[in-house]
């Protein structure tokens, strides 16, 4: 009923009450100036700095004089909490009402672009009136075409997205220019991404460096934050990590949601400032807050690792499963990893390859490398090696070297593909100019580095073809939805990846839970100087190992020494270690402090022992009491 009603006022003019013939008339010349001044602190129209609580302070004035324009505007942003007006659903339906009694409508029929744009307004958010985007579209356009930059940007936006109107980026283009021409910051910034990613309009970074500037000039926060990432990644600009960091904080300032998360990032990683894993926290927290996947999924990860926060599984799951709720192909990844090592779930992998799959399904890597290894292994989905050098391929196509050293691994056994020789070494060439230790492994074997194999011809290769083989751990992705996307990182530098990798190894030692205890090694590692022994053999050791002594203590002792070889691909690891075991049907115990030396390396993203020392450094043994 109140869309109806709607319609018979814009199409019975004549019939509109005395007091909205009054306003439609002449409106104060005064409140029109306010909310024009307005319209230009929120957009940076006719280049004025952007200043929110101006803006807000002018619309308030406006609208406690029932100018119709203003009630629209502050509607919207009650409904968004924009600028720092609270966010009130009720209000911002009452405040939109009350602009269509004030004769919005019947201003809109009448011609004028302000109420015009700003009856669209109400129709793209659905308050006051029913959310009808074709309606919005028709009023945009009437605006747009007296030239009114706010109207244009808004229709340019409809355009992008296909949103009541049939999708055109070149129509999009168009429109953004004419606004971004009269000084409209966002329009500019829009602008600025379909020049810097080539949609609609020829890639052109320097025009969108350009035009991201101007908006930066005027105060816009998303081209700050925009501008900011193109500093940190050196696109279309030499890289500049203290520019970046100096427009990511101006966008946090006004508080962006994206500017907090990437700004989050950098203080996680050291990047371009002092390492702050508190402050990379509170800024994900704040950009959380806001409901950003982008950092739902990074501070999701933080609680999975207990890094910078104490670890929570239970909330890891929660904040990854929000940010796959809205897409996140990243977010969508790690909750599948979750699910496939049943970390703050029920392990059900199943439901790993269906988040792996939404996440492949978006051209994540990894996600494309995790689900690979499900159907190369039967785990999870039916086996299919076909489908599994599918989406080996995708990845490898991507540069990512563990799908590249898998892949040859099937090429190499003639599993699911034609048997090709050449094809897995040179797969495994480019895995291993990344470093990938697996595929320098089969490399030698295969005698294609050092000239003769330095493995038994018959031996197996390390591959991801053991049915315990480890899924690639979450890379965390971060950028905006509908900007950039920032390229993969791990988020953690490795040094700390490690020394909780330690930790968490040497906790695994002293449960029941097998699998938990196998999955640190490789599929081949060489165990207390013993030689090369597979998954198979070094989980019957830890078998005999926990039957001997069904009650054991490990613990840490002093710092943990990281040595890296190769950044992301091979570390030496030391620490010494206090063990206490005991078997009451033996009437024994043990205790003492060894030297532990670990070699571990990084394969598809995630550590795995190669080698375990041990060296004697105190030991004591006895009889449990009879009492005991």
């Amino acid at each position: 009923m109140a869309i109806l009603s709607i319609v018979i006022a814009r199409h019975q003019p004549s019939t509109q009450q005395p007091k909205q013939t009054q306003q439609l008339a002449a409106a104060s010349s005064s409140v029109e100036k306010d909310y024009n001044s307005a319209i230009e602190y929120t957009s940076g129209m006719n280049r004025v700095r952007i200043d929110g609580a101006k803006a807000v302070e002018l619309l308030q004035r406006a609208a406690a004089k029932h100018y119709p324009e203003a009630e629209a505007r502050l509607a919207f942003f009650t409904k968004d909490g924009r600028f720092g007006v609270p966010k009130d659903a009720a209000k911002a339906e009452d405040l939109a009402k009350q602009s269509l009694s004030d004769g919005l409508i019947a201003a809109a029929d009448h011609g004028r672009a302000t109420a015009q744009e700003a009856l669209g307004v109400l129709y793209v958010m659905g308050i006051g009136v029913g959310a009808h985007t074709n309606e919005a579209a028709e009023w945009y356009q009437k605006a747009a075409d007296q030239g009114y930059a706010e109207a244009q940007r808004n229709l340019g936006w409809l355009y992008e997205r296909g949103t009541g109107v049939a999708k055109d980026l070149g129509k999009a283009a168009e429109l953004y220019q004419k606004a971004a021409d009269q000084g409209h910051a966002w329009a500019q910034t829009h602008l600025g991404w379909l020049y810097e990613s080539g949609t609609g309009v020829t890639k052109d970074l320097s025009k969108a460096v350009e035009l991201y500037q101007k908006a930066v000039d005027q105060g816009n926060a998303e081209a700050q934050t925009s501008l900011g990432w193109l500093y940190e990644s050196g696109t279309g600009v030499t890289k500049d990590l203290s520019k970046a960091v100096e427009l990511y904080q101006k966008a946090v300032d006004q508080g962006n949601a994206r500017a907090q998360t990437n700004l989050g990032w950098l203080y996680e990683g050291g990047t371009g400032v002092m390492k702050d894993l508190s402050k990379a926290v509170e800024l994900y927290q704040k950009a959380v807050d806001q409901g950003y996947a982008g950092a739902q999924t990074n501070l999701g990860w933080l609680y999975a690792t207990g890094t910078g926060v104490a670890r929570d599984l239970s909330k890891a799951v929660e904040l990854s499963q929000k940010a796959a709720d809205q897409g996140n192909a990243q977010a969508q990844h790690n909750l599948g990893w979750l699910y496939q090592n049943g970390s703050g779930v029920v392990k059900d992998l199943s439901k790993a390859a269906e988040f792996y799959q939404k996440a492949a399904d978006q051209g994540l890597a990894g996600a494309q490398h995790n689900l690979g290894l499900l159907y190369q292994n039967g785990t999870g989905v039916a086996k299919d090696l076909s489908k599994a050098v599918e989406l080996y391929q995708k990845a490898a196509d991507q540069g990512n070297a563990g799908a590249q050293a898998n892949l040859g691994l099937l090429y190499e056994n003639g599993s699911g593909v034609t048997k090709n020789l050449s094809r897995a070494v040179e797969l495994y060439q480019k895995a291993a100019d990344k470093g990938n230790q697996q595929a320098k492994d089969n490399l030698r074997r295969l005698g294609t580095m050092t000239g003769q194999a330095t493995q038994p011809p018959a031996a197996a290769p390390s591959s991801a073809a053991s049915a315990t083989a480890a899924p690639a751990a979450p890379v965390i992705a971060v950028g905006p939805e509908s900007t950039v996307t920032r390229q993969s990182s791990s988020y953690m530098s490795w040094i700390d990846r490690l020394t909780q990798f330690v930790r968490d190894y040497v906790d695994s030692t002293g449960d029941s839970n097998m699998e938990r205890a196998v999955s640190f090694y490789a599929p081949t590692a060489d165990i207390l100087d013993e030689g090369l022994k597979n998954l198979g053999q070094i989980r019957q050791e830890i078998v005999n190992h926990n039957e001997r002594w069904p009650l054991r203590q490990n613990s840490i002792v002093g710092d943990i020494q990281v040595q890296e070889h190769v950044r992301g691909e091979s570390y030496t690891i030391r620490f010494d270690q206090n063990f206490y075991a005991e078997s009451t049907a033996r009437r024994e115990w043990s205790r003492g402090k060894v030297a532990v030396t670990l070699e571990v390396r990084i394969q598809g993203g995630i550590p795995e022992i190669t080698s375990l020392k041990q060296r004697a450094l105190e030991r004591q043994k006895g009889v449990l009491s009879a009492a005991r």
